[in-house]
């Protein structure tokens, strides 16, 4: 047997042009008859495609099969349906072949027929009683196909041999609505004529009319109307074919919904009117249309929102204009109390910042937690919105409803021009919020030493004390900020100042773990000796911390202790024994007036800094009401909450919505159906497993002791007591292990990886893109005893379409539940050793 390229024989060739004597001779000198070309084609498949009937008697005659396959499941009839060569179908049909014969898709031959728009093969096919509403794997019958490829005469034969008219798919799709979103008027002229539903719904509720106004078939648009479509049908999220139109700026199509009766104040189920979609998309005039029709611009969505906010959030300058003209409200307050302006300040939309306010928006109106609009352009380091805000005469030392001015935020973020801008506009240098935090604190917060010099060089006090007694001194090192420390120390600040409860600068560093600023200040002549209130120095902060090599450090430079022992004795008699013996309310009143003792030494208290602890203002979640929020940060025990700070850089900007970066993250849905319980609860505080109340009674069994629970930048150590260690710098995330779980000491690292920066980045499928970081943990390999839970913070809709931060966890990085938002002591038992269930689960995403 002789073969060319791609396995094509002479007989293929032969058979392909027709050339029956040459197929007789390649025949009669034993040429083999079913060889298959590299796609699957046998002779009779390349005689049929090409309508040479003799050539196929002579094939058949000599013992073709005449149900031989191609890769893709074609048959000779398929072949000869798609060049709609009659004589060919009807001599395989004689010869047996079966018409109803399918390939790998479901397509018959009369699928190829209407696809192909070959009537005469397809007559013979409904002769021979083929299936005329036979499915496709799509559930596409051929009436369907011969709709979206506007083949008119395969329609007529269809019908007129009694096709199913609504025949739908699996999607709920009939041949009209196929033939009205490809904008077949014929075809559907045809259909109607036959009775088929004009308002007839897939299974997301839309009618033909929806699908002919998303592909913008004007013609096919006016013949439905005129047939009875329902103008204001509705789908599954109560839109409209006018919110269709709408959203592509079809004016031309709005036009006509609208004389045909179209409803213009008619909103879908989150509360969007046709006004909102034109507005958010841009579409000028489209929008200018709409009010002139009617279309009310102070309508509110469930969200809060205006025509007018959107404007201002999608920096839609024309429609805002628009909008404005025609009457819509300036100071019109939202979810939370925002107000366009807050919304334009926040997405930087310097345009219609600058368009509200020449019409007189207020600078001075605030939301639920206080913030003014020069607040939220200070927070999001938006410039030239904070210039077009004061020069509108705001008030540049405005305070939150926890004493914040802009100022703070500026520092916060370590925006050097923006905190210029507002000291040019008299923002007071050393404003004290109610906790007694100034923008000094907030730039040693954040190691923004630029900002902290344009502040000291305005007149800033470098020792003011908060509440706790903190100094940004303190600040800096219980952050572990190395250059604002130096920057401070280099200005001549005290390196022993001590706080309420007694803690220098020392203490906060040992407590935090920050070996770097333990070597700094020790350098600049801070004093290892001093002891807090409770009588612990900075050596037995860090031992029982057990930050070995800190201890170290500090243990050969304290001379004021003789013996290290009774502290190592004091952590196993205060956190054994006593934990099981004493009931809830002793443990409460002792943590609260440290009134035990232990060889002699008082419980430790660790220290918990004043922190800018707002409301958090959304436009995406539900209002959390008026409930205070615990203030700390990024301690190791005690009752705390997460500051989200400008490293990182999650302002939380998605669909609808935003939160601000900087604002405390609290549980969502308070008073929903989906959740139980009452009162603010916040997601993953610390608080939830620092002080751990243990709701069990032991047995006649040995005493179970707390996992060690504690903060980290990027590593921590582990040994067999286990331990809940959640990250300092990425709120939420959280990594437990077990008791028991690591056989020897064995430290453990974290790292939010960029994808250009791993090795093996994770594969994507076309059009997917990575949306957040690459979490990296070692070491590698590693065994623990046990699995190692860890929790991620995550973005979700998954009651409801309301976007919102769920906590997932895993044991084995396959499985993945949510997190119990109550986030009590009893939802973590499970992975601390205890035997309980937690049966919340999360869906899988798609």
């Amino acid at each position: 047997m002789y073969y060319i390229q791609n396995n094509v024989t002479p007989l293929h060739v032969a058979s392909k042009w027709g050339n029956s004597a040459v197929v007789e001779r390649l025949l009669a000198a034993g040429a083999q008859i079913e060889c298959f070309t590299r796609d699957g084609l046998t002779p009779l498949h390349c005689a049929a495609r090409s309508g040479h009937s003799q050539v196929i008697q002579l094939l058949l005659n000599s013992g073709a099969n005449y149900s031989a396959k191609t890769r893709s499941g074609l048959t000779a009839l398929h072949m000869a349906a798609q060049g709609d060569h009659p004589e060919c179908a009807k001599l395989l049909i004689l010869h047996g072949a079966n018409v109803d014969d399918v390939t790998f898709d479901n397509l018959t031959a009369l699928h190829v027929a209407a696809h192909c728009g070959s009537v005469k093969v397809a007559k013979i096919l409904l002769d021979a009683h083929s299936d005329l509403d036979a499915r496709a794997r799509n559930g596409f019958t051929p009436l369907h196909i011969a709709c979206k490829k506007n083949r008119i005469k395969v329609v007529e034969l269809f019908l007129k041999h009694g096709c199913q008219v609504d025949i739908a798919t699996e999607s709920g799709l009939t041949p009209i609505h196929v033939a009205a979103f490809m904008g077949n008027t014929n075809i559907v002229v045809m259909l109607l004529k036959h009775n088929a539903d004009p308002n007839a719904q897939t299974m997301h509720n839309e009618t033909s009319l929806h699908l002919a106004s998303r592909a913008g078939r004007i013609e096919t648009v006016k013949l439905l109307l005129r047939n009875g479509a329902i103008v204001d049908a509705k789908s599954r999220g109560n839109q409209t074919c006018l919110h269709v139109a709408s959203l592509l700026g079809n004016c031309e199509l709005i036009s006509i919904l609208l004389q045909g009766g179209a409803n213009v104040q008619t909103v879908t189920k989150d509360g969007h009117s046709a006004l909102h979609v034109a507005t958010k998309a841009g579409h000028d005039e489209a929008v200018k249309l709409l009010l002139e029709s009617g279309a009310q611009c102070d309508v509110m969505t469930k969200s809060g929102f205006t025509p007018l906010h959107l404007a201002a959030k999608y920096s839609r300058l024309k429609p805002a204009e628009l909008l404005i003209e025609a009457g819509a409200p300036l100071d019109i307050p939202g979810r939370n109390g925002l107000t366009p302006l807050h919304l334009a300040s926040h997405y930087g939309s310097v345009n219609v910042v600058r368009a509200l306010l020449d019409k007189g928006a207020s600078t001075r109106q605030q939301t639920k937690n206080g913030y003014t609009p020069l607040h939220v352009a200070a927070q999001r380091c938006q410039v030239d919105v904070a210039r077009q805000i004061l020069k509108a005469k705001a008030d540049p030392n405005a305070e939150s409803r926890n004493g914040f001015t802009p100022l703070h935020l500026a520092a916060q973020d370590g925006s050097v021009e923006m905190v210029k801008l507002l000291l040019d506009y008299k923002a007071k240098v050393n404003a004290r919020a109610k906790n007694g935090l100034t923008p000094m604190h907030l730039a040693a917060q954040e190691d923004s030493v630029k900002a902290a010099e344009v502040l000291f060089a305005a007149g800033a006090e470098l020792d003011p004390t908060t509440k706790a007694g903190y100094t940004p001194l303190h600040t800096a090192c219980h952050f572990g900020q190395i250059n604002m420390l130096k920057f401070l120390i280099s200005k001549g600040c005290n390196v022993n100042a001590r706080t309420e409860l007694g803690s220098s600068t020392l203490h906060l560093a040992a407590q935090q773990g920050h070996p770097q600023v333990i070597y700094t200040l020790l350098e600049s002549g801070a004093d290892p000796n001093l002891k807090n209130n409770s009588g612990w120095t900075a050596g037995h902060v860090a031992q029982h911390q057990h930050y070995l090599n800190i201890f170290e450090v500090l243990r050969r430079v304290t001379t004021s202790i003789e013996s290290w022992e009774e502290i190592e004795s004091y952590d196993e008699q205060v956190e054994g024994p006593m934990d099981a013996m004493i009931d809830q309310k002793q443990r409460q009143r002792m943590d609260k007036y440290e009134s035990h003792r232990v060889s002699g030494i008082p419980r430790l208290e660790l220290e918990k800094p004043d922190v800018m602890g707002e409301h958090p203002v959304t436009d995406t979640e539900d209002d959390q009401g008026e409930d205070s929020i615990d203030e700390g940060i990024a301690y190791p025990t005690g009752s705390s909450q997460y500051l989200q700070t400008k490293n990182s850089n999650e302002a939380f900007i998605n669909g609808d919505g935003f939160r601000a970066s900087g604002q405390l993250l609290k549980r969502v849905g308070q008073g929903s159906k989906e959740f139980g319980g009452s009162g603010s609860q916040n997601i993953g505080s610390i608080g939830d497993c620092g002080g751990l109340e243990w709701n069990f009674v032991p047995d006649n069994a040995p005493i179970c002791r707390k996992p060690i629970t504690s903060g980290f930048l990027v590593s921590f150590l582990v040994d067999a007591r286990g331990g809940s260690m959640r990250a300092s710098r990425h709120p939420g995330l959280r990594i437990m292990v077990p008791p028991s779980a690591a056989s020897a000491p064995t430290r453990v690292t974290c790292r939010m990886l960029r994808p250009e920066r791993t090795a093996a980045p994770p594969q994507l499928n076309d059009g997917e893109g990575l949306a957040c970081r690459i979490i990296e943990l070692g070491p590698h390999p590693c065994q623990f005893n046990s699995p190692v839970l860890l929790e991620i913070p995550h973005f979700a809709a998954i009651r409801g379409r309301q976007r919102e931060i769920v906590i997932l966890r895993s044991d084995d990085s396959e499985t993945w539940k949510e997190h119990s938002l109550e986030a009590t002591d009893q939802a973590n038992l499970p992975e601390q050793g205890v035997n309980l269930e937690v049966d919340i689960t999360l869906p899988k995403e798609n």
